[in-house]
């Protein structure tokens, strides 16, 4: 069934339902792109905004959806995230990202309607054994590594999964805090210049996906992300602008510095035809070739600087409290405090952005030669076994496996986010721990744990009994 093109509608639906009525509560649904091919015929899928479900019985692997959206790292679109539905009862569902090839031309790459489950290069499978990493795809090839150590199983459900595309043509995926960076697939064609298209294998009647969104890239017209409907420009269409392309007038707007109009981004309405009736992605019809919207805030926090990808990242190296060789915990502790902050502990690729670029890291001085947790399990060039992550030692900037068990003397950490997350770091406090009363580097209070020893706090507070957090 084919849908009317792309629908990217980035705004956020809350559905209050009464459970009394013995009807689910359903809140903070997210409407989402819908996409363009949902199956053959209207009786294998039914595809929404941000949603899909297999609706065909049976479980085989014998069906795809597929969007025509092309992704890559300069895109308008750079990424995707997704939830799957419909475990345990179902047996397994594949998302995920191929090289983009003319859809009537892809017959042998992921634009096969009844496909099997060989659907992609970068692919999330959702599996009744739990997580699995598919790679080398679609087709002849493709194969896939266990991560048997990410809690995540069709009887506990899956939780969000999230892929991106990098700039030299590898992706990073990410799921609950665990970063793998995926090199490149052998004898596919992939490089640094390939657009890829997002689709998923369908195995099981009832299951899918919801909450689809894709991650708006530097094609966006410097577009950062949010849940603001685009307007459209209503004196914009398919002429010239003072001898400029429609699409370059428009996007010149996002270079404005005062005035009204600077106060907005502005993005060409990429994929709508008005004569096909086919929607763009800013979700417009008629003839709306520009939209805009309220520019976002993109200026990162206090206390963090902004890599050239555009994320925020911890100019200071954040350290655990409570610190031992053996605490079994230390690795998962480190992922929990980014996260409680709304952010992730930095991958690897994001820490060797920071320190590739002078401007950003405070001085050579801080190359000390101390190794840094990353959330990554896996590099480019070598994949961690079970229970360990990558580290990554400023000084050479050399990375390798570790255990996960174990913080050690100067074992440090940075947390990375889109700008807009919370930046903050607990007071730091001097003398002893239970009657510290005046600012200094070794204490600091942390929300519900009072004062503690060690480095920065990882959680905001509003007012604190010594003082309030910088």
């Amino acid at each position: 069934m084919k849908h009317t093109g792309l629908a990217c509608l980035l705004a956020c639906l809350t559905i209050q339902v009464n459970a009394a009525d013995g009807q689910m509560d359903i809140s903070d649904q997210r409407v989402g792109p819908i996409l363009s091919s949902c199956g053959s015929s209207s009786n294998e899928h039914v595809c929404g905004p941000g949603t899909m479900e297999r609706i065909m019985s049976g479980n085989a692997w014998n069906r795809r959806v597929w969007d025509e959206a092309k992704f890559c790292a300069s895109c308008v679109y750079k990424g995707a995230k997704w939830k799957v539905f419909g475990f345990p009862s179902a047996h397994a569902l594949y998302c995920g990202f191929a090289p983009w090839v003319e859809e009537s031309l892809d017959s042998a790459g992921m634009c096969n309607a009844n496909g099997d489950y060989k659907i992609g290069s970068y692919v999330f499978m959702a599996h009744d054994g739990g997580i699995y990493l598919g790679k080398n795809g679609p087709g002849s090839g493709y194969t896939w590594d266990h991560q048997p150590q990410v809690q995540g199983s069709d009887a506990t459900g899956f939780e969000e999964m999230q892929i991106t595309l990098n700039p030299d043509g590898t992706a990073t995926m990410v799921y609950k805090g665990t970063t793998w960076e995926r090199p490149i697939p052998s004898g596919k064609g992939i490089d640094a210049n390939t657009k890829f298209r997002f689709g998923c294998a369908t195995n099981s009647v009832n299951s899918g996906f919801k909450g689809l969104e894709y991650i708006l890239g530097p094609g966006a017209g410097g577009v950062t992300g949010g849940e603001v409907d685009w307007q459209c420009v209503r004196n914009t269409g398919p002429k010239d602008r003072n001898g400029k392309t429609v699409q370059d007038w428009c996007e010149d707007h996002n270079n404005l510095k005062d005035g009204d109009e600077s106060n907005y981004e502005y993005l060409f309405n990429e994929g709508r035809d008005d004569k096909k009736n086919k929607l763009g992605v800013c979700g417009d019809l008629g003839l709306c070739w520009c939209c805009k919207r309220p520019r976002p805030a993109s200026v990162c926090p206090s206390g963090t600087a902004k890599l050239a990808s555009g994320i925020c990242i911890d100019q200071e190296k954040q350290t655990l409290p409570q610190c031992s060789p053996t605490d079994s915990n230390a690795w998962n502790t480190v992922i929990a405090k980014c996260s409680a902050r709304g952010a992730s502990t930095c991958s690897l690729a994001q820490i060797e952005e920071y320190y590739s670029d002078s401007s950003v890291y405070a001085s050579l001085g801080d190359m000390t030669g101390t190794w840094a947790y990353t959330s990554s399990v896996t590099s480019k060039v070598q994949g961690c076994g079970a229970n360990e992550h990558v580290v990554f030692r400023d000084r050479d900037k050399h990375s390798q496996c570790h255990s996960n068990t174990g913080c050690f003397n100067g074992r440090y950490y940075r947390c990375c986010g889109e700008p807009g997350y919370t930046a903050c770091k607990g007071t730091r406090l001097a003398g002893p721990c239970a009657t510290a009363t005046t600012c200094k580097e070794s204490y600091y209070v942390e929300l519900g744990q009072g004062i503690q020893c060690g480095g920065f706090a990882l959680q905001c507070l509003a007012t604190g009994p010594l003082c309030n957090p910088v």
